[in-house]
């Protein structure tokens, strides 16, 4: 009973209150049901990090070490909690350890949600395709499980990956099911953290009136239930948004009001990875002192994990502060250190900044070049805002840029995205509706609009023309 009133209160109610009733429920368990406190302490660590507090994790790790373990899934539970605890208080040569043996047992175990929390162990690690790909296993596995209540949440981590990976009709597709799921179940907690994914998708469109019904929707019921971390999503979208719109002033005010916020308001965990967003903001609206602050601390954050996308980024918001004739040099190691097309979105970024700076400085023939690679990477996501700026600096230089045809599949909804998706994968129309929750018919009706839309007149031609389209 207490780890379902806990359970229900992380869905629906206050989020440190939920976290408070599940470390109560697991010293109830702790004698009787080892397993069952390790599960709660877990979920007490995950709601918190929704609050926007990661504080508690080292504390629940210690608590870990206290139950017996009497199978594989209560040792998974001990070596992942315990792990991240360790982790978060700097210990990695010991916590490290302990988590990628919790990803190993999260394998055999084959639970969506221990692999959705196998996937987080892999973040933690610094390790982001283990991480992507046990995300991918979680949603399969709930899936072939039928397990509506935990798709959403298995969606929740998926689309973020999706839309880091410049996937964005992918991500849409994976946060509007999610949210469609997370509702029709009562989880409201999940559909918020889906709302502010949609809010930022929608951002990096221009899509202005959508990032903003959604965001204010995201913040309205994070004040109610004290979700810091889904403020602090929505108010990042809503940045993004501002520095897309060439509005760096508002933009700098909104991250610094996320970088203040404490937990409950905001999640300064997640706040600090907006650094480097404000950094671009403090310097295009002309206060780069205001960056100085905030960039000594996504110092330490990018030294502590020590993997390439942070040290890109530092390296780019030190081009962005230098001097014209000394950027070149932190433009270039911020090209170096970006991990191919993993994250083309902010590889396009720091193209368009090195680029814009080349032409500053006169230069524009090495200009062109990055310029043209920003402008193709961001027509190719989609994101407009961006497109315009790369495509108005490639025109300061004395060449014309060429607009792109739009994707062929770029004029299908999220649900027929989704569809076409499983198509692919070899599912009937029974099979996706079954992994979709919904009726073979409304499949039936979703793929006959599909067939419309394209001109296609059957399955074969519709996976010929999703392969072309990637």
């Amino acid at each position: 009973m207490a780890h379902l009133r806990g359970s229900i209160e992380a869905s629906r109610g206050v989020a440190l209150e939920a976290a408070a009733m599940l470390v109560g429920g697991s010293e109830l368990a702790a004698p009787v049901d080892p397993s069952q406190a390790l599960q709660m302490l877990v979920e007490a660590a995950e709601i918190a990090s929704y609050a926007g507090d990661v504080t508690p994790t080292a504390e629940l790790g210690r608590r870990a070490a206290a139950p017996p373990v009497v199978d594989k899934a209560g040792e998974f539970l001990s070596d992942l909690l315990q792990g991240m605890g360790q982790v978060a208080e700097g210990d990695g040569e010991h916590g490290g350890p302990l988590l990628r043996r919790a990803i190993a047992l999260a394998g055999t175990l084959q639970d969506p949600r221990r692999l959705m929390w196998a996937g987080i162990a892999a973040f933690f690690l610094g390790e982001t395709e283990a991480g992507n790909a046990l995300y991918v296993r979680a949603v399969a596995r709930a899936r072939q499980e039928g397990a509506v209540g935990l798709l959403p949440q298995a969606l929740e981590y998926l689309a973020p990956v999706e839309l880091s990976a410049g996937r964005y009709d992918a991500a849409t597709a994976s946060a509007t099911e999610g949210l469609r799921l997370a509702r029709d179940t009562g989880d409201d907690t999940s559909a918020c953290r889906h709302l502010g994914t949609l809010a930022h998708l929608a951002a990096l469109r221009g899509d202005e009136d959508t990032c903003r019904a959604l965001a204010a929707e995201a913040l309205e019921r994070a004040a109610s239930r004290g979700l810091g971390l889904i403020a602090t999503l929505a108010g990042y979208a809503l940045a993004t948004l501002e520095l897309g719109q060439n509005r760096p002033a508002e933009a700098l005010a909104r991250l610094e009001r996320l970088l203040a916020a404490g937990p409950g308001a905001g999640s300064p965990f997640f706040a600090a990875y907006t650094v480097p967003d404000l950094v671009e903001a403090a310097v295009r609206s002309g206060r780069p002192e205001a960056a100085t602050g905030p960039l000594a601390a996504f110092e330490q954050l990018a030294a502590l994990a020590g993997t390439a996308e942070p040290l890109a980024q530092l390296a780019r918001c030190r081009g962005l502060l230098a001097p014209d004739d000394e950027a070149a040099a932190h433009f270039e190691e911020a090209l170096a250190r970006h991990e191919g097309p993993g994250r083309p979105f902010d590889l396009a970024r720091t193209q368009l900044a090195y680029g814009e700076t080349l032409r500053r400085a006169r230069r524009r023939r090495e200009a062109r070049t990055h310029l043209r690679e920003a402008l193709g990477t961001f027509e190719r996501l989609g994101a407009a805002p961006w497109a315009e700026r790369a495509g108005a600096e490639l025109r300061a230089t004395g060449e014309t840029a060429r607009r792109r045809d739009p994707s062929t599949l770029s004029q299908l909804t999220p649900q027929e995205l989704q569809i076409i998706r499983l198509v692919g994968e070899g599912g009937t129309n029974r099979e996706i509706g079954a992994q979709l929750f919904l009726s073979r018919r409304t499949i039936d009706y979703h793929l006959r609009n599909v067939f419309v839309k394209l001109g296609v007149s059957s399955r074969a031609e519709l996976i010929r023309l999703q392969l072309a389209d990637r």
